[in-house]
């Protein structure tokens, strides 16, 4: 996973994206959710939190968040601005590559602005997608942000 800025990463995340509509973005989150979930969405494990914003705009709507990131610095400042905003989202050091047997019974799984683009390798990919497959319980929804997703689709990205 990626440290950078000179270490600077998370103290400067917030500042660059200060102009990003997180709330928008959760609804959107949120429309996927009940249009593809079958029964209740309550529970969402969402990859790669970074600072956390996403993960309380979507508990703002109502969900249950367990939200992860590799980066301890990222996670020092969500948990900073949950403390602040009393949220109750649960954050957790862990890499999306090795998620434990610990990650489970959850309706949704998120992995939002591109960050599953960390995710290097062919084996990386398959061992995320199955740690977020046996996260979910049966009849879960799994939403991953691409930013290349026209490459992808029209399989133009290069080997």
């Amino acid at each position: 996973m990626m440290t950078s800025y000179l270490g600077r990463h998370a103290e400067l995340y917030d500042i660059i994206y200060a102009d990003k509509d997180y709330s928008a973005e959760a609804r959107f989150v949120h429309e996927q959710l009940q249009r593809h979930r079958r029964g209740a969405v309550v529970r969402i494990l969402e990859l790669a939190c970074g600072t956390g914003r996403h993960a309380m705009a979507l508990e703002a709507l109502g969900y249950s968040i367990v939200a992860t990131d590799h980066s301890e610095d990222m996670l020092t400042v969500a948990r900073a601005r949950a403390a602040v905003t009393k949220s109750q989202v649960q954050f957790r050091h862990a890499d999306m590559r090795q998620l434990g047997t610990d990650f489970a019974g959850f309706d949704g799984a998120i992995c939002l602005f591109d960050s599953i683009g960390y995710v290097r390798t062919n084996e990386a990919i398959e061992a995320t997608l199955s740690g977020v497959v046996r996260a979910l319980r049966p009849g879960g929804v799994f939403l991953c942000e691409f930013w290349k997703h026209r490459s992808i689709a029209s399989g133009s990205l290069p080997p």
